[in-house]
């Protein structure tokens, strides 16, 4: 059936319904996910809206619902490139259901956080998810006590049952393993000065007592002045800075055989300052950091990571948020993807002792 166009050139929602053979209040039903409809319907009403290429008005949409369909974001550091396959997630499962995404960056920072709820809150999203840990519970518990669809992956483990800094545990205990039975006995844990405390101190935490019965010595090193330093580019002097830093620390007489970055942000300059300074690896050093990248997997030798499926992470916390906005009529099953170890080239075995 072709069905005549409105005086604009475009289909409404009339036209929907008569290719599809429902009402319209069904095929409202159906294209907003809000309400019941059989699975007849839905496919009936989906295949007509790609037939007529329809698209509903998102402001008139907004007016008779009195919602904005909007999901905010909060990511805390977008210069972090493991956020990308989060966000893409959020996006695609967003879009299925007529919601668009606002994403915004909290720096790492409690006050950018709190600028950034204030700015999301004022476009009057309808729901608002994290990409990591809040720094200020608090106040994301009072937006969800005032009725804003919320979903956080700190929340969401323990719903599961598991402690949020239990998620990488398995997979760091793992590595340090790893890393024993190849005969490293010393490893340089390496994080920015501004790096997220209790990240940073969960993380450490695991490695010092997993290291210690295996006979490999772990340390912590501030890498201090470099907070600001980008993960390309930037002064000539502070890469030359780091390069200097990370030399002593090799020729230092505890020298390690392993270094583990805190970040996947660090990651990239600390190893343009092993270059720098010829440190190989992993013929010199091994080198673990958190997180995944297609860089990382690219970069060769190819970087051993610590590295969470943010992308099955973003799909169950935004089928939460969907499902307290009854847009779902069931929630997705709760599923928190733990991380997981990839050994790859850039670990390898201690340089014989001098």
């Amino acid at each position: 059936m072709t069905a005549d166009r409105t005086g604009n050139g475009r289909p409404d929602i009339r036209q929907v319904a008569a290719e599809a053979g429902v009402s319209t209040a069904t095929v409202s039903r159906v294209l907003s996910g809000r309400g019941p409809a059989s699975s007849k319907a839905i496919r009936a009403v989906r295949s007509a809206a790609k037939r007529l290429n329809y698209q509903p008005s998102a402001s008139a949409s907004s007016l008779r619902t009195d919602r904005s369909m909007i999901i905010g974001v909060l990511v805390p550091n977008l210069a972090n490139p493991v956020f990308l396959p989060f966000l893409r997630a959020v996006e695609h499962q967003a879009q299925r259901f007529g919601y668009a995404v606002m994403v915004a960056d909290t720096q790492q920072s409690t006050e950018i956080e709190h600028r950034q709820l204030d700015r999301l809150s004022a476009q009057r999203i309808d729901a608002l998810i994290m990409a990591g840990r809040p720094r200020d519970p608090e106040r994301v518990r009072r937006l969800s006590d005032a009725g804003l669809a919320v979903a956080d992956p700190v929340t969401f483990a323990e719903r599961a049952g598991i402690p949020f800094r239990s998620i990488s545990a398995g997979a760091i205990e793992e590595a340090c393993r790893h890393l024993a039975s190849l005969g490293h006995e010393r490893l340089a844990f390496l994080a920015r000065g501004h790096a997220e405390p209790s990240t940073s101190a969960n993380r450490w935490r695991v490695i010092e007592t997993t290291c210690r019965p295996l006979a490999l010595a772990p340390f912590r090193v501030a890498i201090k002045g470099f907070e600001d330093f980008p993960a390309s580019g930037g002064p000539t002097g502070s890469r030359e800075e780091l390069a200097a830093t990370l030399d002593a620390l090799m020729r230092s007489p505890g020298r390690p055989t392993v270094i583990w970055s805190n970040s996947h942000v660090l990651a990239p300059m600390l190893l343009e300052g092993m270059a720098l300074a010829d440190i190989g690896i992993p013929t010199d050093c091994s080198f673990v950091t958190f997180g995944d990248s297609s860089w990382a997997a690219a970069y060769r030798p190819s970087i051993s990571v610590i590295t969470d499926d943010l992308d099955a992470a973003a799909t169950a916390l935004t089928s939460s948020v969907l499902h307290q906005l009854g847009v779902t009529e069931a929630e997705a099953p709760v599923a928190v993807p733990l991380a997981v170890y990839l050994a790859r080239k850039s670990v390898g075995p201690p340089p014989p002792r001098t």
